[in-house]
């Protein structure tokens, strides 16, 4: 009974964009996105929502022409790109293979920095709603188990500061985190 009352609860503070911008029947427009705000708590814990753009670009849909760098993430709060990618230039086509190595999960997030800050205070109030097992995957963040690997495709737009993180609670105050220039 209590983790009905926590989802419901959930259910209806987080209203953030990660949860309301997801693309159910019909997808959303800004006319009906307010009918869809709030999920029921009926739906999978697991949410994927539509593509959506953001500060530094949009998904992409993987493709084997593109580039493919890989990344580990690991519990000594490092995120290790297999590549050295310097910048990137704003076009650019990315698709990244990432690896929790860890024994605990973490998270994959492409965005500037007012995205992840918005990310990080959305992680931060499912901790302390007491939500572990809630997992979200939007086309530019993951949430990955120990040993799992997911593949985010994206196309790099914009003049902004790349931020690749993960934003669980004290993971990207404990350096996981990576800053790289997106250029014109």
């Amino acid at each position: 009974m209590n983790k009905f009352i926590l989802v419901l609860i959930a259910s209806t503070v987080i209203t953030l964009p990660a949860f309301a911008a997801g693309k159910h029947e019909g997808g959303h427009n800004d006319q009906d996105k307010s009918a869809h705000d709030q999920h029921s708590t009926q739906e999978a814990v697991v949410h994927k929502h539509a593509a959506k753009k953001g500060a530094v670009g949009y998904p992409a849909q993987p493709s084997s022409d593109q580039r493919t760098i890989h990344v580990s993430l690991s519990d000594d709060k490092r995120i290790n790109f297999a590549e050295n990618i310097g910048e990137i230039k704003s076009g650019a086509m990315i698709n990244f293979v990432v690896t929790n190595k860890g024994k605990i999960p973490h998270g994959f997030f492409i965005g500037n920095e007012a995205e992840r800050k918005a990310h990080a205070k959305m992680m931060l109030r499912m901790q302390q709603l007491e939500m572990p097992g809630m997992v979200h995957s939007i086309d530019n963040r993951a949430m990955l188990a120990p040993g799992e690997t997911r593949q985010i495709a994206w196309h790099f737009e914009g003049n902004d500061q790349v931020v690749f993180s993960c934003n669980f609670p004290g993971h990207f105050e404990a350096g996981m985190f990576r800053e790289i220039p997106l250029k014109p």
